[in-house]
């Protein structure tokens, strides 16, 4: 036997054999063998959601810083100045002024508008020309009230400030002048009103 034409027979046994079985699946024959389906589709799971990251731990947030307590209010009374006081005097009252509340120059000014006393970086003269502007400022405030009320202004600048407050006495209210080129604070205020109130020789008395 041919080797060449038993596979050329086998060959074309297969192939009539395959086309009889596609024309009986046609006409509604038996369907071809499983081994013989085409592969249906391939199904993929779908994917699930990724899982969300946890979130990032809350950011610490800063203490509340404490409320700032208002500023005390000058005292309700006018300051009395010292009776009998001399030039040495007026001079250690003022030193104690210009050390506790940080001021360039102070001075003591009468009712008519005369230095009495000063110590520090200003002449008299100019001395004068600042204590006429509060004394101005002071009279402003008393028509403001209806009479005589005003017991001290600040007045602030570029350059600082000038404050002044009244000091009872017989005869008028005396004016102790104040510069103070880095702002009077409020802690420094209260000590300058109790050197003040040291320095009365009774004490503070009420404002009229």
């Amino acid at each position: 036997m041919d080797p060449k034409r038993s596979d050329s027979s086998a060959s074309s046994s297969d192939d009539l054999e395959q086309a009889r079985r596609l024309t009986r699946a046609l006409r509604g024959g038996s369907a071809p063998a499983a081994s013989e389906a085409q592969p249906g589709y391939v199904r993929f799971a779908a994917p699930r959601p990724a899982t969300p990251p946890p979130p990032p731990p809350p950011v610490p947030t800063a203490a509340a810083a404490p409320p700032v307590p208002p500023a005390p209010a000058a005292p309700r009374q006018l300051q009395k100045a010292p009776e009998g006081f001399g030039s040495a005097g007026w001079n250690k009252l003022l030193g104690e002024c210009l050390a506790v509340s940080g001021a360039e120059s102070a001075f003591v000014m009468d009712p008519q508008g005369l230095v009495v006393a000063c110590q520090g970086a200003r002449s008299a003269v100019e001395l004068e020309a600042v204590g006429s502007r509060l004394m101005l400022a002071l009279e402003q405030a008393d028509a403001i009230e209806g009479g005589p009320s005003g017991l001290s202004v600040s007045l602030e600048s570029e350059k600082g400030t000038l404050w002044g407050a009244r000091l009872s006495q017989e005869g008028g209210p005396l004016l102790l002048g104040l510069f103070v080129p880095a702002g009077l604070a409020p802690d420094r205020q209260r000590a300058l009103f109790a050197v003040l109130a040291r320095a009365g020789a009774s004490g503070p008395v009420t404002s009229r």
